[in-house]
């Protein structure tokens, strides 16, 4: 696989685009997560920053992408094979087809060789189009050497494959994120937490201390 260049990835000029059956504006939804949207456009909306944190957000931003290209990639699909092979998967086409549903979801991100287990007691489709969606504000990209990008500073179209799990219980479904979580590799992970509910704000410090929150980057 190509390794990723922070050029190499052209934004076509289309109003519009479709991804997994939904349609986005692009004026609105950048398509990828190139270095030049991702600083640039975060940048116009906080100006306010020091130089001193843009630097350190930056640096971290390029030792990720140093780390996902040294990656192997057949590894990385040996290592998703074996987390779709724990459960009953959909591999899903359509986003619609999956509207109202609950349950676990997985995004596979190819070309970093990463992937997010996530879960939803609401509605898949709404959930994952919300990661699409998002814009996370740079004051949330890690200034931290080591911390990993957050699924939701990745644009649409670095998300190749989805996968999917109706479930309709909350603890089973905490249970099943759980060791989904713990059986793929950190190395292949965005995840920050454990996985599972958090019931307040302690629950949460003891999910992020006792997550795989970090990778040799």
């Amino acid at each position: 696989m190509k390794k990723l260049t922070y050029d190499s990835k052209k934004v076509e000029k289309n109003c519009y685009y479709n991804h997994f059956g939904i349609i986005f504006a692009e004026e609105k939804t950048q398509k990828y997560m190139t270095k030049e949207n991702f600083v640039n456009r975060n940048l116009e909306r906080n100006n306010y920053l020091t130089d001193f944190a843009k630097k350190e957000a930056l640096k971290n931003y390029d030792l990720n992408i140093n780390f996902f290209n040294s990656l192997n990639n057949n590894e990385f699909n040996d290592a998703l094979k074996e987390v779709l092979n724990t459960y009953a998967f959909i591999d899903v086409k359509d986003l619609n087809a999956i509207k109202g549903k609950k349950g676990i979801y997985i995004l596979v991100l190819d070309e970093y060789k990463q992937i997010y287990i996530g879960q939803t007691i609401r509605d898949l489709r709404e959930r994952i189009i919300r990661h699409f969606k998002i814009e996370i504000p740079f004051q949330r990209v890690p200034f931290i050497k080591k911390d990993t990008l957050p699924i939701d500073a990745f644009k649409p179209l670095d998300t190749t494959r989805i996968f999917v799990m109706f479930i309709n219980d909350q603890k089973t479904m905490d249970e099943f994120e759980s060791n989904l979580i713990k059986k793929c590799p950190n190395k292949f992970l965005l995840n920050k937490t454990i996985g599972g509910k958090a019931n307040s704000y302690f629950d949460v410090a003891i999910r992020l201390s006792t997550g795989r929150i970090q990778k040799d980057i």
